[in-house]
């Protein structure tokens, strides 16, 4: 472990700090031996191991009592490198093997960040599969911090034949984690970040999508550099490999600009849409003007027709020797048709209007 407690005055004391040194060291050493040095987690007696050849920590005195007593040291080594790198970027805003008694979690967490009083994030690293992985979810919700899960290359599963796939566990399955920049490679939306301890970088799969359920999964980019060289983002807390976070914001502008040009087209459809309704709309009007216009001229009385009648002479008789001209077939003056059904009659030179079209025709001619 790399955090203790002095008793007397609770202080958090983290043993990898740039202020503990060789000149400064024998202070921790001879609070540990007078057992002014507490574990945060079980309030045993730690001492300090500050030697040449492993990386300074506190050990207990007695292991028998607490939870810490079988870290794993791969897990150990990751959390020396993961606090050095977050140090680095973010400053006093970090801490290590940050331990909340009131929750369900086995151990402190590896890594702490706190932006604000609303933002919080939590690293946990892993070198195997963990079945109570819901019940860790659960603990991290309630204390409303958010999770990102670090698991080692140890557990990275390649496929030899397939080079762009791997077998993912079930843990890595479920741990696996939705980001923006998996948009800048694929549509598949999960992502994977390990950490190579021996070789302190990060590898980041993007786009995994399932091809062979349920372990075998592919990926459209593999990203590893090593971590000095990667950025973190304060949205997420996740790992950015170099040249994303640029990549990303001029995707972004790229859709706005898509989405810009596809409202400008939406609009102009619409006015050009609403145009047509209106000529649709005029001519419907006009339409209905002129029909109104015709039913009320049909329905005026035969003798206030523009083509009154002509009184026929006396004694006028046709060829059947009838005085009555109304049963003798005429031709239309405007259209040629002979009919017995006219509007208008002409008896001077026996032609007719045979309809109120033709009578409109008239009109229209005149």
């Amino acid at each position: 472990m790399f955090k203790a407690r002095r008793g007397s005055t609770k202080e958090e004391i983290i043993i990898l700090d740039p202020y503990w040194r060789e000149e400064t060291i024998g202070l921790l050493r001879r609070q540990g031996r007078d057992d002014e040095l507490i574990c945060p987690v079980c309030k045993q007696p730690v001492l300090v191991r500050a030697g040449k050849k492993k990386r300074w920590h506190f050990a207990h005195k007695d292991l028998t009592n607490c939870p810490l007593k079988n870290e794993s040291p791969n897990i150990l080594q990751a959390r020396i490198l993961l606090y050095s790198w977050l140090k680095s970027k973010l400053g006093e805003k970090v801490t290590i093997e940050k331990y909340f008694p009131e929750s369900n979690l086995p151990r402190p967490i590896d890594c702490y960040v706190e932006l604000s009083a609303d933002k919080k994030i939590g690293y946990w690293i892993l070198d195997k599969g963990i079945r109570d992985r819901w019940v860790l979810k659960d603990a991290f919700s309630s204390l409303g911090i958010s999770t990102v899960w670090v698991p080692l290359t140890t557990m990275l599963r390649e496929d030899d034949e397939d080079l762009d796939s791997v077998h993912l566990t079930p843990t890595e399955r479920e741990l696996s984690f939705s980001s923006d920049y998996n948009q800048l490679y694929s549509r598949y939306d999960e992502s994977l970040s390990y950490l190579n301890v021996e070789e302190k970088t990060v590898l980041t799969l993007r786009g995994l999508h399932c091809v062979h359920s349920p372990q075998k999964y592919r990926f459209f980019s593999k990203q590893e550099a090593i971590l000095d060289q990667v950025s973190f983002s304060p949205l997420t807390g996740e790992f950015v490999h170099l040249g994303e976070y640029d990549r990303l914001l001029e995707h972004r502008k790229e859709i706005e600009e898509q989405e810009r040009l596809e409202a400008l087209k939406e609009q102009q459809r619409r006015e050009e849409e609403k145009k047509r309704q209106q000529k649709i709309t005029e001519q419907q009007n006009r339409f209905f003007s002129q029909t109104e216009s015709q039913t009320e001229f049909s329905n005026q009385p035969l003798t206030k027709s523009p083509y009154p009648l002509r009184n026929p002479p006396e004694n006028k008789k046709t060829e059947s020797g009838s005085s009555n001209y109304y049963d003798k077939p005429y031709t239309c003056k405007i259209c040629g048709k002979t009919t017995t059904t006219w509007s208008s009659l002409d008896l001077a030179d026996n032609t007719c209007i045979c309809s109120y079209e033709c009578l409109n025709i008239s009109n229209k001619n005149k």
